[in-house]
């Protein structure tokens, strides 16, 4: 197996890539299916920190209390932003959320996903079949405004409810147009979360190297689908993280992570075979 190398200089790293097949012998590298289950399933990380930061805020609002004599002064925040009867008001965190959420609503392509699946209307006869638990855009719009008998507590709550309206459309309708357009709505999702830092393109491009010849090649791939002019083919090749869109370091950063977890898991599963193998030839060496 071929040693990735590269050293980080200023955002930049230089890749041998392994002169394999290209993608247009072995089918599409990597299928927009999957770069969109990966950019939703980094989201949970992002909203892990974002919810953090919302009981940071509670606490701070906890610890205000009794330090007033007793006066309330904050406690939990209802998801529709008003006031419960421990606290007062929503963090700016959760309104920024919800901020997000009419951005996604209001985009053109976000229309088959407003309201709840029209089963009889479409003829779905197989929909509950295949979905067990339907979600839309109202719905969760009713919940964070308290319209429906359970409510938001966190902002990881928000953030499944999104995922499973995605991933519902993903699981039904399979391969098809639709699933360009959650991909461009994925996008918007990533894009209004927050810009990579540098430490995390650091770990990035050190996950890259530690990729093998064709998951490298994979990730290069990825580059190209977004810069055109992005050469996968040379022997070496430059890969500047600055000059990377939000959307590509993203897409990255969730292709490295499985394929690295992918190689762990096959290395783990070698060594476990390696060892019962011998256990197995130990014991009939001793039945001898």
């Amino acid at each position: 197996m071929s040693v990735v190398r590269g050293a980080a200089v200023e955002g930049a790293w230089s890749l041998p890539v392994p002169m394999e097949p290209t993608a247009a012998a072995d089918g599409p590298q990597v299928s927009e299916v999957d770069s969109f289950r990966r950019q939703v399933d980094d989201l949970l990380s992002k909203t892990d920190v974002l919810e953090k930061r919302v009981n940071e805020v509670v606490g701070f609002y906890n610890n205000k209390k009794h330090s007033s004599g007793g006066r309330k002064a904050g406690g939990r925040y209802a998801a529709n932003g008003a006031r419960d009867s421990h606290g007062n008001g929503m963090p700016d965190l959760m309104r920024q959320f919800a901020g997000i959420i009419r951005q996604i609503t209001s985009h053109e392509w976000a229309q088959p996903f407003l309201q709840p699946v029209d089963v009889v209307g479409l003829q779905l006869d197989d929909y509950h079949q295949i979905i067990t638990k339907p979600m839309d855009f109202s719905t969760i719009r009713n919940k964070m405004e308290g319209k429906e008998s359970t409510t938001y507590n966190s902002v990881r709550e928000i953030y499944s409810d999104v995922r499973l309206v995605f991933t519902n459309a993903m699981k039904y309708n399979a391969l098809n147009e639709i699933n360009k357009q959650l991909e461009e709505l994925q996008k918007m999702v990533v894009q209004r979360c927050r810009k990579m830092t540098t430490d995390e393109k650091r770990k990035l491009g050190a996950g890259l190297c530690q990729l093998s010849p064709e998951d490298l090649n994979k990730a290069l791939e990825l580059v190209a689908q977004d810069n055109p002019s992005f050469q996968t083919t040379a022997e070496e090749v430059d890969l500047d993280m600055d000059a990377q869109s939000e959307t590509t370091l993203w897409r990255l950063k969730f292709f490295v992570r499985e394929a690295l977890e992918q190689q762990a898991n096959e290395n783990t599963k070698r060594k476990n075979d390696m060892y019962n193998a011998l256990a197995k030839a130990d014991s009939k060496r001793i039945k001898r």
